[in-house]
C-alpha cells in the first residue's frame, strides 16, 4: 500500500477487505475512494464491528444513488462516475444470440438471496425488513397461482453464497411448476432466456432491466417496500401479473 498513490475500493458485505484497507489508507494517508454499485445500506457498508471508517471520496454510478448517497455523506466526498458493469453489461446482452421458439411456457427466472444471513451480521442487526428470502419464496410462488392461461417453468438461480439444499425442502413442498436451478449460465444468459425476472432487491434484478425484462419484487406483505430505486420493478401480485399477462403478445425470444 505505501507504494500506491490511490486506493480504489468496493463495499461488498459479506467481507471487512475493503473495510480494512480503507482503514490502512487513512493510516498511512494514502487518499481513497470507494464505489458503491448499489442503492441500499449506504452507512452500513463502511462499518464493521461497531467501528465506522469513510474514505475520501464516495464514487456512485448513477443519478438514483447519488441521491440516496446525499442523505448519508457530505456532498463534496460524492463523484459521479459511469458504471463500467452496466455499460458492459449492455454491450455483451447486445452480442447473444435470440432465437424465436413457438412454445407458449412463461419462463421465470427466480434469483435468491441470503437476506437472513445478511441481516445477521452486526451492521445491520437493527435494520430487518420485515421478510426473510423463504416468505418471499412462499409469496412468490403464492402469487403464481394468477397465471392460469399458461404453462410456468422457473430458473431458479442461487446467490454465489448458498447451497442448493438450502431450499429443498421449500420448493419440493410449496413449487406446483416445473422448476430447474440454473447451470453454468451467466446471469445474462439467465435473463435472456427468462420472460419475466423475480426477485427482492437484488442487483440481479435491476440487470434484467438492462436486458429489457420485466421485473417483479416478491417482497411478501408485511416487509419493507423494495430498496431499489427503479420505478420500473413491479410488485408481485394479482393486478401486476394480471396486467402484464394482457399485454399484446409478441414473438418470444430465447
Amino acid at each position: 500500500m505505501r507504494a500506491s498513490g490511490f486506493l480504489l475500493t468496493g463495499t461488498s458485505w459479506g467481507s471487512d477487505l475493503e473495510f480494512q484497507a480503507i482503514k490502512l489508507a487513512g493510516i498511512h494517508g494514502l487518499r481513497s475512494a470507494s464505489f458503491i454499485d448499489h442503492w441500499v445500506n449506504y452507512p452500513q457498508r463502511f462499518t464493521c464491528n461497531g467501528e465506522s471508517i469513510l474514505p475520501n471520496e464516495i464514487w456512485v454510478g448513477d443519478e438514483f444513488a447519488l441521491a440516496v448517497a446525499k442523505q448519508h455523506f457530505p456532498p463534496e466526498m460524492l463523484h459521479l462516475e459511469p458504471n463500467p458493469y452496466f455499460a458492459d453489461i449492455r454491450d455483451e446482452f447486445a452480442t447473444l444470440a435470440h432465437q424465436e421458439r413457438s412454445d407458449n411456457k412463461l419462463r421465470i427466472l427466480y434469483v435468491s438471496e441470503p437476506i437472513a444471513e445478511h441481516f445477521a451480521l452486526p451492521a445491520y442487526l437493527h435494520q430487518h425488513p420485515g421478510y426473510d428470502e423463504y416468505s418471499a419464496i412462499t409469496n412468490f410462488l403464492l402469487q403464481l397461482a394468477a397465471i392460469k392461461e399458461r404453462p410456468v417453468t422457473i430458473r431458479f438461480r442461487l446467490h454465489p453464497s448458498e447451497t442448493r439444499s438450502k431450499y429443498t425442502a421449500i420448493l419440493q413442498e410449496q413449487c406446483k411448476h416445473d422448476l430447474h436451478y440454473s447451470e453454468g449460465a451467466s446471469l445474462l444468459q439467465d435473463c435472456t432466456w427468462a420472460d419475466w425476472i423475480i426477485g427482492c432487491e437484488s442487483m440481479a434484478m435491476v440487470i434484467g432491466l438492462i436486458a429489457g425484462k420485466p421485473v417483479f419484487t416478491s417482497i411478501p406483505p408485511g416487509g419493507r417496500n423494495c430498496q431499489l430505486p427503479q420505478t420500473s420493478i413491479q410488485p408481485l401480485n394479482v393486478t401486476s401479473i394480471n396486467r402484464l399477462l394482457q399485454r399484446p403478445t409478441e414473438t418470444p425470444i430465447c
